[in-house]
């Protein structure tokens, strides 16, 4: 079988300056257990972009939903791209600047009680929006690194992120008391604090609970909102044709090993109780786009089912679900697919 190598550009920050370095990436084969895993294969339904009026470019860093709007952030075209819940084009925005309620670099949005979070790594700040694209407030976190898209809101707009800075690898903010604390995460602590290398993007559950989904390790913890570590799903298993190559990646490249960061997933998303983790597998199609779906019923992570998304010549960087339609950012056209998840989600 033939190992695929991707290379992708990914910011680190070194306190002071940010480095850019380029990021090789091996993807082998994946072979999953038909007794334990439902696999679906799906093929486009639609697209958008690259005609209509709407061309986007390769630099689609996030694709929202909020309520019953689509919103797409464009960082080289500096616009965002708002849809109905047709995907129709209701409007396009341009608030990139320097001035209040204008972001450099979204890299991150959450929808939140029908308000939009933007986390804008330009201005190192959290930009908060109705849902007609008023901005209400910004909010400047106690660590300013270049990692926050990694975060989570609960219903008091306290703010959990992935931090490099602070002494571990989860920071919360009390933004009622504008007071910070260390989110102590057990299993990966002392790694942290020697490295500085474990990176998580964070969620909140449907029973207001943390879920943690390592971008460096496959393993997703889930903590109470004190910090308390309730569970560990480790997919070490799935996904140790990935690790066998990554290991080969630093024996062969021991100076590799302190300074990169290696992605296991292009991106995750949380919906519907769910886990949707993207990843380059190739268990059948080589070079294949494929989303692992975590469960999250009864409080309790498993393994429920691997989507295979049929386009060939493919690379998905983002994805989304809106309206039981699974939206997808082909980075390689430079276009949204579209894909109808009737098939999966019932």
């Amino acid at each position: 079988m033939t190992s695929i190598y991707y290379f992708e550009i990914l910011r680190m920050h070194n306190f002071t300056t940010l480095l850019s370095l380029a990021v090789i990436t091996i993807f082998y084969g994946c072979q999953l257990d038909d007794k334990k895993v439902n696999k679906f294969e799906l093929n486009p339904s639609g697209s958008i972009g690259n005609g209509d009026s709407i061309y986007f470019s390769d630099d689609v860093w996030e694709i929202i939903s909020n309520i019953d709007k689509l919103t797409v952030f464009d960082n080289k075209t500096q616009k965002a791209y708002w849809f109905n819940k047709n995907l129709e084009l209701e409007k396009v925005v341009n608030k990139y600047g320097k001035g209040p309620g204008e972001y450099l670099l979204v890299y991150q949005a959450v929808s939140k009680n029908g308000y939009l979070i933007l986390a804008d790594e330009g201005k190192k700040q959290f930009h908060i929006f109705n849902d007609n694209g008023d901005w209400i407030s910004s909010l400047t976190p106690p660590y300013r690194d270049n990692f926050l898209n990694n975060f989570a809101v609960d219903d008091s707009f306290n703010f959990y992120f992935s931090s490099r800075l602070g002494d571990s690898p989860i920071v919360k903010i009390d933004t009622l008391s504008n007071s910070h604390k260390d989110f102590i995460v057990c299993s990966d602590l002392e790694d942290f604090k020697k490295n500085h290398l474990n990176k998580y993007r964070v969620f909140l559950s449907k029973d207001d609970q943390l879920l943690a989904v390592g971008v460096s390790k496959p393993v997703i913890n889930r903590f109470r909102l004190n910090g308390d570590l309730i569970e560990t799903l480790d997919l070490s298993d799935f996904f140790k044709f990935r690790t066998e190559r990554k290991e080969q990646l630093f024996d062969e490249n021991p100076h590799l090993r302190k300074r990169m960061e290696f992605a296991y997933f292009n991106d995750v998303i949380y919906h519907d109780n769910k886990l949707y983790l993207l990843y380059i597998g190739d268990y059948e199609i080589p070079n294949s786009n494929q989303i692992l779906v975590i469960s999250d019923d009864n409080s309790s992570l498993s393994i429920d089912s691997n989507i295979d998304l049929l386009l060939e010549g493919a690379y998905f960087k983002r994805i989304c679900i809106f309206n039981d339609k699974l939206i997808a950012f082909d980075r390689a056209a430079a276009e949204l697919i579209v894909f109808d998840l009737n098939k999966v989600l019932y």
